[in-house]
């Protein structure tokens, strides 16, 4: 649910030498490393050693800018950049001039055994000059290996299975009931009543255990699970949002769904689709209390990063069609990702449906919301946040202007967001804490955007009743100041009876 790119851009971000533009090159472009002269229009940082073998190339980094570069010129278009490499830490990326890529692709796969193809697709507005650069590139002080055989790039064609997409005006038509929940992230059934009675909230988000779900008897005692929870909440008057992680899709047995090999299954589209029609079906009787299917709970692509898992999108389009089979009514919840960032919502479009709330996660800077947090395994966290007392240095427009992107596409397509995680964790200095959730609750509030704080009787770091003392898992003796900045903003709710 977290997610750390502290040291990502370290490898990819760097000063480029910007050659003269000219011309727009010839399309489609194609990069080989065979022939008579395979780097000509090619140079070079002094970090990176560059040995041509036969039909590839081996680049061997030793800095954070290690890199073969070279200025290429395209008109305005939408263009799909493929790569064939392998290895590790191997980006290609294209940035304008001095300035941070504005687009990467990952091609590293760990190893010198296995070549790994993949593409993304990029969007220029007008015809430019940029920097096309392949890194090779190194934190600390070792080598870093890597060898591509291939870049190519084509105009894009417009998808065929992104045709049917709803307007703006008739999205503006649909909403949820109620239009605005407010709530908490809530595992088990028994703190549904405190919940709502003693927080007013109106919503809880509830994860499908996924572990083994593709066993039918297993599958079968998971519903059976649900349908208790569902009974509960439907007992209180509080909806639920019912979400699975990424896992629940990979057709039984362990795997890492962070990484590119679970991603590119063929399978993973109709296992998707198949898994929620099932629980749609399953759950039929429920309806009335499921406010949302949240298809994926921060899908996440390390190898795909800064970007969404590509292969996300359609694997959401197919399950929400499987879900319209059976269900033509009950709301469907799509987070873009990457894992619990919003970057996804750049450029984005709507889903072909007309019932999708859009949903974002907010931990924004991990530094200050996960500091202290040692145990980082089952998390998307690159690595641990080990100091403590750290004070945020985020007030309320910085956080907006991180936000801008998920704020954007609401208002150009009209739609409902669902802030579906935020949180800070209770040992943060205080005060800095608590004004933290505060901004983030009035921006929620201005925004209309729908909101969920992680989480209640959960991991005891997030938990509002705990001292907020590190190391003292003891209640706390008094409302806490976190405490209070949600408990008022859930009194924004219609007030139980």
């Amino acid at each position: 649910m977290r997610i750390m790119l502290k040291q990502f851009f370290q490898l990819i971000a760097a000063a480029f030498c910007v050659a003269g533009a000219g011309a727009a090159d010839a399309l489609p472009l194609s990069f080989t490393f065979d022939g008579s002269d395979p780097m000509a229009g090619w140079a070079h940082t002094k970090a990176l050693t560059a040995e041509v073998r036969s039909g590839y190339i081996r680049l061997v980094g030793t800095d954070g800018d290690s890199k073969i570069y070279r200025n290429i010129t395209l008109p305005a278009g939408e263009y799909r950049v493929t790569g064939c490499g392998r290895g590790s830490n191997l980006v290609i990326a294209l940035s304008r001039g001095f300035t941070t890529p504005f687009f990467v692709l990952h091609l590293s796969n760990g190893n010198l055994e296995k070549w790994r193809t993949d593409s993304r697709v990029f969007r220029l507005d007008k015809e430019e000059s940029v920097i096309l650069s392949v890194f090779s590139s190194t934190i600390d002080t070792k080598t870093n290996t890597a060898e591509l055989k291939s870049i190519t790039m084509t105009p894009e064609k417009s998808s065929v299975a992104e045709t049917d997409l709803p307007t703006p005006e008739v999205l503006g038509k649909h909403r949820p009931v109620p239009a605005i929940v407010r709530g908490f992230t809530l595992q088990n059934k028994n703190g549904i009543e405190e919940a709502r009675s003693e927080w007013n909230a109106n919503v809880v988000r509830k994860w499908i255990p996924t572990p083994d779900i593709a066993d039918d008897a297993v599958f079968k005692q998971r519903m059976a699970e649900i349908s208790e929870y569902l009974a509960e909440a439907r007992k209180y008057g509080v909806k639920v949002v019912l979400t699975v992680n990424a896992d629940a899709f990979s057709g039984g047995g362990k795997v890492d769904m962070t990484h590119n090999a679970f991603w590119t299954s063929p399978d993973l589209a109709d296992r998707a689709a198949a898994l929620w029609k099932k629980i749609a079906v399953a759950q039929a009787p429920y309806r009335d209390v499921i406010y949302a299917y949240d298809l994926c709970n921060e899908p996440l692509d390390w190898d795909q990063m800064p970007y969404p898992p590509k292969e996300w999108r359609p694997a959401a389009i197919a399950a929400t069609r499987a879900i319209r089979s059976v269900d033509p009514d009950t709301w469907i919840m799509y987070e873009p990702g990457p894992g619990g960032l919003h970057d996804g919502f750049k450029d984005m479009k709507p889903l072909p449906d007309e019932k999708v709330i859009y949903s974002v996660h907010y931990y924004s800077p991990h530094e200050f919301t996960h500091q202290g947090i040692h145990n980082i395994t089952g998390t998307d966290l690159k690595e641990i946040q080990a100091k403590t007392n750290v004070r945020s240095n985020w007030d309320k427009a910085k956080m907006k202007k991180h936000l801008q992107c998920a704020r954007d596409f609401q208002l150009k397509y009209n739609v409902p967001i669902l802030v579906g995680e935020f949180s800070v964790v209770r040992w943060a200095p205080k005060e800095d804490a608590a004004q933290y959730l505060a901004d983030l609750v009035d921006i929620f509030e201005e925004y209309g955007w729908s909101w969920c704080y992680h989480g209640l009787r959960d991991y005891h770091g997030w938990s509002l009743l705990h001292s907020e003392t590190y190391g003292d898992t003891a209640p706390a003796k008094e409302e806490t100041l976190r405490a209070k900045i949600i408990r008022a903003g859930l009194q924004k709710n219609e007030n139980k009876k």
